[in-house]
């Protein structure tokens, strides 16, 4: 534990490095219209029917663990008037609310029924076989769908979506002030991490 502790630590001092050296105008990033309240937060904007959404998500999730204990990583489904991205965010708060543990595997299971089963992003019934399948509690399911509290998060995924100007996904937000999308490193998952850790100590510096 102590030397994987010790290796976590010298990566995250060789990126403030990097992070340090590079000016604003050679990172491939976008000074986003800042939101204080996400000073401490790494958001993924994500969309379940977004198919590079769901081959990053993975890698994203399994990056986010590696963050240190002063951030947050979290996902953030983009709203915009698309019955796809309504009923995708509507059900990601859903399942959240129902069971926050069980949140990864639902996801995981919503994105394969999309991306590898042929069901469709913006049916109700998709979202609610993919809440089945992940062992959810149903009852709690359906009390939980659309209502006050799952409606409250919704708006501000909105808002949020609203603020930044996310354009692509899936996009990642970093401290509420820089947003960097994989399509700015040619889509390659390996560098858009690199750019990622370089991003985020970056804005720790600041």
């Amino acid at each position: 534990m102590m030397r994987v502790a010790k290796w976590l630590f010298s990566v995250w001092c060789l990126w403030a490095c990097v992070a340090t050296a590079l000016a604003d105008e050679d990172m491939p990033y976008i000074r986003t219209q800042e939101v204080s309240a996400d000073a401490k937060v790494v958001r993924l904007f994500f969309m379940f029917s977004c198919p590079h959404c769901h081959s990053a998500d993975k890698a994203l999730l399994d990056w986010g663990n590696t963050l240190p204990a002063s951030l947050i990583y979290a996902r953030t489904p983009v709203v915009v008037k698309d019955d796809s991205s309504v009923l995708g965010a509507i059900a990601y708060y859903t399942a959240l609310t129902t069971s926050p543990k069980n949140i990864n595997s639902y996801c995981e299971i919503v994105f394969r029924l999309i991306h590898q089963q042929g069901f469709t992003a913006d049916k109700k019934e998709t979202y609610f076989f993919a809440a089945k399948t992940a062992k959810l509690n149903m009852t709690e399911f359906y009390r939980h769908w659309a209502d006050e509290q799952v409606m409250s998060m919704f708006a501000h995924a909105a808002l949020l979506s609203s603020s930044y100007q996310i354009q692509l996904t899936p996009t990642l937000v970093v401290g509420g002030r820089y947003a960097i999308s994989p399509e700015t490193v040619s889509g390659n998952m390996g560098s858009f991490i690199q750019l990622a850790n370089a991003v985020v100590s970056k804005r720790l510096q600041e």
